[in-house]
């Protein structure tokens, strides 16, 4: 075993794990969403005493939820792919274009995670009005999906290429 495939199999290992911690991290989130939706919707139609914090609360649920779930799309295949153009090329060239295309998804991975972090700096003195949190929690999100995206995109471009014919 040469150092690339020592390094691809570390790569993908670490892929794998950090997949399996935004899985479980995922779920709690989304059940607290749920209830803070439910909950919010139940105070303020039917006891008439809303939670005003409740707004801000599941924006941020929703936010890191969303992102979370999205690095999970991206380590499971389970994005917008069109093939058209790949399965009309030469079977030669279709492996290279897999790794390219996952090399742009990373890219794309680290450039969240680079504009989410400097964004997250940029609002850290700011706070939400009713919880009195910094607003960085609502773009920190951007950055950890961004980590996690560029992680898996590599880990599938170093990735023995299944192509099939079309």
């Amino acid at each position: 075993m040469n150092v690339l495939d020592a390094a691809a199999v570390s790569i993908h290992g670490l892929s794998a794990k950090a997949n399996r911690v935004t899985e479980l991290a995922l779920l709690p989130l989304t059940v607290a969403f749920v209830a803070i939706i439910f909950s919010s919707v139940l105070t303020r139609f039917v006891f008439h005493y809303p939670i005003v914090e409740s707004v801000e609360l599941s924006r941020l649920a929703f936010v890191w939820a969303m992102c979370l779930a999205s690095a999970i799309g991206i380590y499971r295949h389970a994005h917008v792919a069109i093939f058209n153009l790949r399965d009309r090329m030469p079977p030669s060239w279709r492996r290279g274009v897999v790794i390219v295309v996952h090399l742009l998804c990373a890219a794309f991975g680290g450039l969240m995670a680079v504009y989410g972090i400097e964004l997250s700096v940029r609002v850290w003195p700011t706070t939400f009005p009713t919880l009195g949190w910094s607003q960085a929690w609502l773009y920190l999100p951007l950055a950890v999906a961004g980590v996690l995206i560029a992680l898996h995109g590599v880990s599938h471009a170093l990735a023995p290429q299944d192509v099939a014919e079309p």
